[in-house]
C-alpha cells in the first residue's frame, strides 16, 4: 500500500517500486545495459517459469474446459506434467544466461534473483531439478541471512 492510498498487486510493480524508491539498496544496477538484463531475467521468471509452467501445476483446473472435465485427473496430470516440463526447459535457459558466481546480472543482489528465487525454491519443494547453476544460485540468495530469516518465520528450514 502506497502512502497515497494506491495499492501495488503485483511481484513486477513492487519490486520496481522498491528499486526505485530505495536506491540505496541497489536492488537495479546502475548501468543500463545490466539493469535492463535484470529486468529481462525478472520478466522471464514471472512469465515463462511462474506463468507459463508453476500455473499449470498448481493450477491445472485452469487448463481444462468444462467439457472436457469428465476426463478429470488424467487431463490434469497431463497439464500438470506439461508445466513440469516448461519449467524444466525455462531453468536449462537461465542455467546458459546465469553467471557461475555472484547473482543473476553481478555481484549484487537485484530483483531478478527475487523473481528467479522463488521459482527456484517452489522448484526444491515440489522434486524439479536444478540445473548446476541454478542451483547455486538459489543456495546463494538462500544463505542470505534476510532470506533464512524469512523462511524461518514461515516455518521453513534452512
Amino acid at each position: 500500500m502506497l502512502d497515497d492510498g494506491r495499492a501495488l498487486t503485483d511481484f513486477k510493480s513492487i519490486a520496481l517500486w522498491l528499486a526505485q524508491t530505495y536506491p540505496r539498496g541497489k536492488l537495479l544496477p546502475d548501468d543500463p545495459a545490466l539493469a535492463a538484463r535484470a529486468i529481462e531475467l525478472l520478466d522471464f521468471a514471472l512469465i515463462q517459469l511462474h506463468g507459463e509452467g508453476y500455473t499449470r501445476i498448481f493450477t491445472s483446473e485452469r487448463y481444462i474446459a468444462s467439457s472436457e472435465a469428465q476426463q478429470g485427473l488424467r487431463l490434469k496430470d497431463d497439464v500438470a506434467s506439461h508445466g513440469r516440463e516448461i519449467v524444466s526447459q525455462a531453468f536449462g535457459i537461465l542455467e546458459k544466461r546465469i553467471p557461475a558466481e555472484g547473482y543473476a546480472v553481478g555481484p549484487q543482489f537485484s530483483i531478478a534473483d527475487a523473481a528467479l528465487f522463488y521459482n527456484e525454491f517452489w522448484a526444491d519443494k515440489i522434486g524439479i531439478p536444478l540445473p548446476p547453476r541454478v542451483a547455486a544460485h538459489y543456495q546463494r540468495v538462500r544463505a542470505r541471512p534476510v532470506v533464512r530469516q524469512v523462511l524461518a518465520e514461515e516455518g521453513y528450514r534452512s
